[in-house]
Order: structure tokens, then C-alpha cells, then sequence
């Protein structure tokens, strides 16, 4: 009986990582980028990336993203060639443009 509910546990353990690993991966993180660069400055901003990349622990890489901001004044459309972020032991966020 004990084997019986610990294989169980086993594979409700080994069930929520995948879950949790596959949620991780297929992340809109271009999306949810654009939702805080528009709560953070209070403009209509659109961010699109051609190449999102996953990596552990919890990093993601993105390449050839455009930005289009709505002001006031205008609209602003920026380009980068790759932005990559993720979480670091030594601080509890970290990203670098090039």
C-alpha cells in the first residue's frame, strides 16, 4: 500500500514539473514585456520579438524586437537586435542590451 502511494506521489510531482516547465517555455514573454513597459510609462506600447528562446534557469533571450510606443506627440517605433533577461543568483533580476 505505502509503495502504491508513493509511486502516486511520484507522479504528481513529476506531472506539475513538466507542467511548470512547458508554461515557462511556451511563455508570451514579448507580450507580457509590452504590458509592463505600458503600465511603467503610461503609453499604448506594442513589443514584437521574431525569436523568443527559453533557457533554465528561468532566462529568456529575444531577437529582432520592435517596439512601437503611442504618445501624446506621436508614434515612436524602435528596433533592437536581441534582448536577453533572466533571473541571477547574485541579484534577484538582470538584463543586458546590447
Amino acid at each position: 500500500m505505502s509503495q502504491r502511494i508513493l509511486i502516486w506521489t511520484g507522479l504528481v510531482i513529476y506531472g506539475l514539473l513538466l507542467f511548470l516547465l512547458l508554461t515557462l517555455y511556451r511563455l508570451p514573454v514579448d507580450k507580457m514585456l509590452g504590458k509592463a513597459l505600458a503600465v511603467s510609462t503610461k503609453t499604448q506600447t506594442q513589443v514584437s520579438a521574431e525569436t523568443v528562446s527559453f533557457a533554465l534557469p528561468l532566462s529568456y533571450a529575444l531577437e529582432r524586437i520592435t517596439c512601437v510606443a503611442q504618445w501624446p506627440q506621436g508614434a515612436t517605433k524602435d528596433r533592437l537586435d536581441s534582448l536577453s533577461f533572466g533571473m541571477e543568483w547574485s541579484r534577484i533580476l538582470s538584463g543586458s542590451f546590447p
